[in-house]
């Protein structure tokens, strides 16, 4: 393989070979790449900490109905403990964007994982309504330090035509983080008190980071615009494609240095296509946000008030949220094999079953409708996620994601709160779900353009 040393990864000859210098093309290796054990170690530990990210902030929802006894407040009262911790999301989409942009996506994740598990585990103690509100606050500003810095790091490790499915691979990790927070709370908290929620919460990520340190490459894209840190390519070159031997002052070449060199600015996210892609994106994530993050907040308790016990209620969340973790799988392949236009006929189905939920029916029907509109919903949630770094250059990609994902906070907050004050005012049940399923089909009619204006702009492939 010595050769190599004088030619780029995908074989062609190394500009700059002839002086000495080998030069390599950093989009030729992720291409290139050998798929192994450096993706698989990748989007598992990317996976991992997404995981537990989605089990905090699922499992304050599980701990509800026992606090509702233990302080003596109703149900509605916590939409101001959902809504504190969606703000923190909100504040830390547009801050780690930042940050990731700057220091590195995987120092970022690591913040974020200390963030929001120190927060996680001090709601273990929490005496009142008022300091869960302010520790979910600041656990939720970890959450989207890990969430979008976790789908760009992943993305730009991916091949254009794996791109869409890796990202789901790492980000599916929040939805079974859901899913399996209802399992754990049915099993754990009649045994050991709701606190229980909070300590596995918060000690699963802090124990997580210590492999992040130790096991994660920070991204290959972004250390490509760092000449400073061009030291640290060699050996994750050398993991994608074994057998490369990398010269200890190879220079590395990215498409988009000349990019990263002018700078950015928040227009730059509405620059040409962007113009009419991005709000697009920020609507569509508005709407469906506002579905899938009632329903994660407030599904046990809506379900307890048609009959179920809590166990039952927990089960039945589950279930829901396992639907949410193969339609994210699912979406992501469908996205890749068949196009963009997948992105709105996944939600199109979602909005019906959505507003089925809003029918009587007995408990193992509740359980397969609930597990639909998780496919369905979550599902779309998982795909708009995934897809929407990749409108975006390296340069400003975690920005874009983390502001795309800020403005989605919008609809995140209002759903879980507003459905708080529409329970207050004893709102039916069933019209909750219509209202939920309406909602579900605005976003899907907004995604139709996105998935038009991505196939004319970007066709089958993305910013690299």
């Amino acid at each position: 393989m010595d050769a190599i040393a004088q030619t780029t990864p995908s074989g062609a000859p190394a500009r700059g070979a002839e002086s000495g210098h080998q030069i390599i093309d950093i989009g030729a290796v992720v291409e290139n790449q050998t798929v192994g054990w450096f993706a698989v170690n990748l989007m598992g530990w990317t996976f991992a900490a997404m995981l537990f990210a989605g089990f905090d902030f699922a499992g304050v929802s599980f701990v509800v109905p026992y606090l509702v006894k233990t302080w003596q407040v109703p149900p509605s009262a916590f939409g101001s403990a959902f809504g504190f911790g969606l703000f923190g999301m909100m504040l830390g989409s547009l801050l780690f964007g930042y940050v990731g942009d700057k220091v590195g996506r995987k120092t970022t994740l690591v913040l974020g994982c200390w963030v929001y598990g120190c927060f996680t585990l001090a709601s273990a103690w929490a005496p009142s309504l008022t300091v869960l509100a302010i520790e979910r606050f600041i656990a939720g500003v970890g959450f989207y330090a890990v969430i979008p810095n976790g789908i760009v790091l992943v993305s730009e490790f991916a091949p254009k035509r794996l791109k869409t499915t890796w990202a789901v691979i790492a980000f599916i990790g929040f939805s079974v983080g859901t899913a399996v927070a209802g399992f754990v709370a049915a099993a754990v908290i009649p045994l050991y008190g709701w606190p229980s929620m909070f300590l596995i919460g918060g000690v699963g990520p802090l124990i997580v980071s210590l492999f992040l340190i130790l096991m994660l490459p920070e991204s290959i894209r972004f250390l490509a615009l760092k000449k400073e840190r061009w030291r640290e390519l060699g050996p994750i070159v050398a993991a994608m494609q074994p057998g490369t031997i990398v010269a200890a002052d190879a220079q590395f070449t990215v498409a988009e240095g000349a990019r990263a060199a002018a700078g950015f600015t928040p227009q730059r996210l509405f620059d040409g296509p962007l113009l009419a892609m991005t709000p697009l994106a920020w609507l569509f994530y508005i709407f469906n946000s506002m579905a899938v993050f009632f329903m994660t907040s407030w599904l046990p308790v809506l379900v307890q008030s048609i009959g179920l016990t809590a166990t039952h209620a927990a089960l039945t969340t589950g279930v829901y949220g396992v639907g949410g973790i193969l339609g994210g799988l699912s979406t992501g392949w469908l996205i890749d094999r068949y196009g963009m236009l997948m992105i709105a006929i996944v939600p199109t189905i979602g909005a019906a079953v959505s507003a089925l939920l809003g029918y009587g029916m007995p408990e193992i029907a509740l359980m397969i409708t609930a597990f639909l509109a998780g496919f369905f919903v979550v599902g779309t949630q998982n795909g708009i996620m995934t897809v929407t770094p990749t409108i975006y250059p390296t340069a400003y990609r975690a920005k874009g994601q983390g502001a795309a994902i800020a403005i989605a906070k919008i609809g995140a907050i209002a759903g879980p709160v507003v459905g708080g004050l529409l329970m207050a005012a004893h709102v039916p049940t069933a019209a909750l779900f219509y209202a939920t399923g309406l909602t579900v089909l605005i976003g899907a009619c907004l995604a139709y353009p996105f998935a038009l204006l991505y196939r004319r702009n970007f066709g089958g492939g993305s910013h690299a």
